[in-house]
């Protein structure tokens, strides 16, 4: 009787063995394409308008990509894993397309440095501050995976957390709702890809950090998401 069921159950395990190979392999084109759509949107909406958005955010997004690709790096060299090149190859990509905004600013001509700039911007360099007595108090080197992984979180999280504020006084007319959506299905994706390393090759502190980075990226993005929806749909 327990024959029949192995036979039964070694095809569908294999299936589901291949399948789980050729989605993991399918995330790589698939964040260069969400990242092409939500930059891409992105820059050419900022051509016209800057509604909603935050030119400090953007200079903030990039150093948490920065920092996130540093990780993605000390996590290959640390314990190698296959999914590591991709997703070292997916924060090399976005750091490149989020720099792109900045000459859309430019291009645009109107965007004012705002109060809620001022505002990021001070919690920012309050925050690295905060991070770097924290390091040295407890003996930790700036290169340590935990300082990098603790910017991360900071430069992304609260940036958007007050993008999601400024959308709620402004409007998000800057902010289209293909680049709301593509922003949350790739940090889903990063997020398999980073679990993905973490199966493979075990624990490590820089993955860690940079599993937990997401997660704060992912809060607060949904917020944002959240807050453009009662704008768009009021």
């Amino acid at each position: 009787m327990s024959i029949p069921s192995v036979g039964r159950t070694a095809p569908w395990s294999v299936f589901l063995a291949r399948a789980r190979q050729a989605l993991n392999a399918s995330f790589f084109p698939l964040q260069i394409v969400l990242g092409l759509v939500l930059c891409g949107t992105q820059f050419v909406r900022i051509l016209s308008s800057v509604e909603g958005q935050s030119l400090s955010a953007y200079l903030a997004m990039a150093l948490y990509f920065l920092f996130q690709l540093l990780l993605a790096i000390a996590a290959h060299r640390t314990r190698p894993s296959a999914a590591d090149r991709h997703v070292i190859w997916i924060y090399a990509c976005w750091l490149l397309l989020v720099n792109s905004h900045f000459l859309a600013f430019a291009l645009n001509g109107s965007y004012r440095w705002s109060g809620n700039d001022s505002l990021t911007t001070a919690l920012a360099g309050g925050g690295t501050v905060l991070v770097f007595t924290l390091a040295g108090l407890q003996g930790v080197p700036l290169n340590d995976p935990m300082p990098k992984g603790l910017l991360g979180i900071l430069l992304k999280a609260v940036p958007q957390f007050l993008m999601a504020a400024k959308i709620a006084q402004e409007g998000g007319g800057g902010l289209p709702g293909s680049a709301v959506l593509a922003g949350n299905l790739s940090i889903l994706g990063r997020l398999d890809q980073i679990i993905v390393g973490i199966r493979a090759a075990g624990w490590e502190r820089n993955r860690s950090w940079m599993l937990a980075g997401e997660i704060g990226n992912l809060l607060s993005w949904l917020t944002v998401s959240v807050v453009w929806l009662v704008w768009r749909f009021s």
